[in-house]
Parts: C-alpha cells; sequence; structure tokens
C-alpha cells in the first residue's frame, strides 16, 4: 500500500470505555490495541457471526474474494460501493452470506480546499460501527471491504461519499445471516443514526506511515444533524 490518499481510506480505532462497552454489548472480547491512521491493507478488527455467535477477529482491510488467485492491488477493494453491491462479482455473495462490522472511533477524510487536499477527522458521540463484508481466501487470508453511500447533506461539504455506519441495533441485524440482505438495502442510504461532529486535522495524516494520534488544527466543531 502507497502513501496515496483514498476516499474513506483511513480511520482510527481507540479502546476507550465506549469502545469495550460496544465489545460487550456483542458478547465478544475486544480486538487488538489502539491504532491510528489505519490504512488499506492493514489488519483491522471486524465483528461477524459464525455458527450464530458474534466473534471478534482481525481481518486484512482489502478483499481478496475466495475465487480470485490471491491478494491484488489491480482494483481498490477496501470500500465497496453501496449501488452496486448486487452487481458486483466480489461483493455480491460477501454482502448475502458474508456481512461483518468495523468498528472504528474516528474516520479520516480530506475535503479540496483552494487547491489542496486538507484533512478532516469525523467522529460522533460512541464508536462507530461500519457496515462491512469479509471473504476467506485459500483458508489463509481473512479480508474485508468497507460499505460505502453518497454522503448525508451534513457531510456533503466534505466529501461525496462517506461510510454506512450503523446503530447498535441495525447492527446486530447486518451481522445476523438469516436476515436478507434484500432486506436491508434500504440502510444503504445516505441517512445518519447518531449525531456526527468533524474538525480539521493536521495533513500529516497523509503518510501512511504516520501512527500518531491526529492532531486538531481548529477548536470549532462542526455538528451534523440527523
Amino acid at each position: 500500500m502507497t502513501g496515496r490518499i483514498s476516499m474513506c481510506g483511513r480511520f482510527n480505532y481507540v479502546i476507550s470505555e465506549g469502545m469495550v462497552s460496544l465489545f460487550d454489548e456483542f458478547g465478544v472480547e475486544v480486538s487488538g490495541a489502539t491504532r491510528y491512521n489505519l490504512a488499506p491493507t492493514e489488519q483491522v478488527p471486524i465483528i461477524r457471526q459464525t455458527n450464530g455467535k458474534p466473534q471478534s477477529l482481525e481481518a486484512r482491510w482489502w478483499l481478496v474474494p475466495s475465487w480470485s488467485d490471491g491478494p491484488s492491488s489491480q482494483f481498490a477493494m477496501f470500500n465497496a460501493r453501496a449501488e452496486t453491491l448486487a452487481s458486483s462479482r466480489a461483493f455480491q455473495e460477501p454482502f448475502k452470506h458474508k456481512r461483518c462490522l468495523i468498528p472504528a472511533s474516528s474516520y479520516i477524510e480530506w475535503k479540496s480546499e483552494n487547491g489542496r487536499k486538507q484533512a478532516y477527522e469525523v467522529f460522533s458521540d460512541v464508536p462507530l460501527l461500519f457496515a462491512g463484508m469479509w471473504d476467506e481466501w485459500n483458508g489463509e487470508i481473512t479480508s474485508c471491504a468497507m460499505i460505502t453511500t453518497q454522503a448525508s447533506e451534513v457531510l456533503a461539504p466534505i466529501h461525496q461519499r462517506m461510510p454506512v455506519m450503523l446503530n447498535s441495533v441495525k447492527a446486530k441485524q447486518w451481522i445476523n445471516m438469516e436476515i436478507s440482505s434484500n432486506d436491508l438495502k434500504s440502510w444503504l442510504q445516505a441517512d445518519l443514526d447518531m449525531p456526527m461532529y468533524y474538525h480539521m486535522i493536521d495533513n500529516s495524516i497523509g503518510n501512511v506511515h504516520n501512527k500518531a494520534k491526529p492532531t486538531k488544527m481548529i477548536s470549532n466543531i462542526n455538528m451534523t444533524l440527523f
């Protein structure tokens, strides 16, 4: 993975009291340690359901389809567009049978300002749960992808896309494979179930090797609406 900046391509994962409570709500152990500036192809925490029970584990954030020849960078497979899930060869089956959650404390997005890219950190009052999918290749690599959708009206000023974010009630249904994916399609719209906030951060976060806590650049916080 190079240091290039990608849409919905970085997030933070902090083991806070809220994050511990989130994992407790699913009845699973907290996965891994605090990590900042997680980027595609890195190992990230996911929550999925196995044999009817939630499970936490680490997965490669760049989907490797079970039918593929193995990891490849030919196509960007860390994000899956909600609008094309049903028609995508790589994503249609995971959407039906291998849905997961990707917990995060916040995510990073870049806005074009005066001819340059400016980084923003987007977060809420509670940890975020991104709608995702997983797959397993050759019994060796468990990987995942984050689903993105058109940004809500209040987040659109930063970027035209955003991760699909679920509240805890929807999240539990999302990983329930007894629920048809057809019944979940309406959740992939540009809606927010929680208040969201964002603030400008230092652009050094654009370096994929920078794993330090993001540095806030301004004091005011912009709040989105539902």
